[in-house]
This record gives C-alpha cells, structure tokens and sequence, in this order.
C-alpha cells in the first residue's frame, strides 16, 4: 500500500470491451476527432507562441521595448496591429511557501484527481 504522503501513484485499470459494431466504429471515430483536435491545439500553442515572440523581437530590436520589462498597467499599441497591455494575474508561489513553511504547505498539499486521454485508434 502506497504511503499516505508519498507521491507514490496506485493504478486501477477498468478494461472494457465493446461488443457492438456500430458503438465500436462511433468511440473509435470519437478517439480519433480527439486525438485531431488535441494535434491541432497543440500545433496552434506552437503558432500562438512563433508570433508573439516575433512581435516581441521586433519591439525589442526597433523600438527597445522588452515586453518582459514592462510594469503591471503598462502597454504598448502598435498602431494597426495590436495592443499588448500587462495585465496582473494572481498566483501563489508555491515554492516560497515550500520552502519558508514547509509544515503549512505539506498540510495543504494533495493530490487532485485528472483524467488523461490516449488514443488506440
């Protein structure tokens, strides 16, 4: 048995055969569409990140302007283009807390249950 707080993970596998055709050819349709959909999200993160970073090396190289330097309510409008404004998002820095309160964050950490999907089609 695994130990409560170790980052050890238990595996129960449900295998589950389908035994009509019909059903069978619509999940492996549906796998398939999942398996696309999530090639194509990726493949826009890819496209998504190539341009802002060609927009941020232009504003670096042309108008010295690091949008990594730039304040919270800052922002730059390149005219026809685009706005870019920093904006502020809260997040905990979960390794500060780790390190400072390492009691406190133990007490609060756990794991969250996700579900992954893969594909067999």
């Amino acid at each position: 048995m695994a130990n409560p707080g170790s980052r050890e993970t238990r595996w129960q596998m449900h295998t589950v055969r389908v035994t009509d055709d019909k059903t069978l050819r619509e999940l492996q349709e549906a796998a398939r569409r999942l398996k696309a959909a999530n090639a194509t999200i990726a493949a826009g993160n890819k496209e998504k990140d190539a341009a802002k970073a060609t927009i941020s090396d232009w504003l670096k190289e042309h108008r010295k302007i690091e949008l990594e330097q730039l304040k919270i309510g800052a922002g730059v409008n390149l005219e026809g283009v685009m706005l870019i404004v920093v904006d502020k998002q809260r997040k905990l820095d979960q390794n500060a807390l780790r390190t400072e309160e390492p009691v406190l964050f133990a007490r609060f950490e756990k794991d969250v249950p996700t579900v992954k999907w893969a594909s067999q089609c």
